[in-house]
């Protein structure tokens, strides 16, 4: 009985597998990092959310079936549809939530405009290492939670003002949130 051949990597075999982990995750990183620049925004996360599943996906979709002889010689000759989708999923579905993002930041006005922002709650949360305390303000159905200083009680904020300069787009970025306390504290 003949012993089986083991098949050998080769160093190019390799670095291309590496090469395909280092743009994934920089790909991923895009996703991520455009769900954080929506958290400095007064922009409710419904509408990249949206435009993710309503416009990410299919434009990700058609450009799997476009880019189909690409990417089978891009992956040696492996034909998945499955395969291929995927990794237009990861490049191109990004694009649409990063356009409004970007578009209206890009496009938002100069002027900024000092607003007092109500606390609609409040609370406490535990990181590895201490305890942090946090209180949630509203904006034209948008929800942001800040962290507060060090030092300060939660019970004595009674609001926040924030810098809102006006987006491209209508929604509003706020910078250089100030706890108001209340009065005779």
């Amino acid at each position: 009985m003949p012993a089986e051949k083991k098949k050998k990597v080769s160093l190019k075999e390799i670095l291309k597998g590496i090469w395909f982990v280092v743009v994934a995750l920089f790909f991923i990183l895009l996703h991520v990092l455009q769900w954080l620049f929506c958290e400095s925004t007064l922009l409710p996360l419904v509408w990249p959310l949206l435009l993710f599943l309503l416009a990410g996906i299919p434009l990700a979709w058609w450009a799997a079936r476009k880019c189909r002889t690409w990417l089978t010689r891009l992956f040696d000759g492996i034909d998945s549809r499955v395969l291929h989708i995927g990794t237009m999923l990861l490049l191109v579905s990004w694009i649409p939530p990063a356009l409004l993002l970007s578009t209206n930041y890009l496009f938002a006005g100069k002027t900024v405009v000092k607003e007092t922002l109500p606390v609609i709650s409040r609370g406490d949360s535990y990181s590895r290492y201490r305890k942090y305390y946090w209180v949630k303000i509203k904006k034209d159905g948008a929800t942001r939670k800040l962290t507060l200083n060090n030092g300060m009680a939660v019970e004595d904020v009674d609001s926040v003002e924030i810098e809102i300069r006006r987006g491209g787009l209508g929604f509003d970025y706020f910078e250089h949130p100030r706890f108001v306390l209340r009065a005779g504290r």
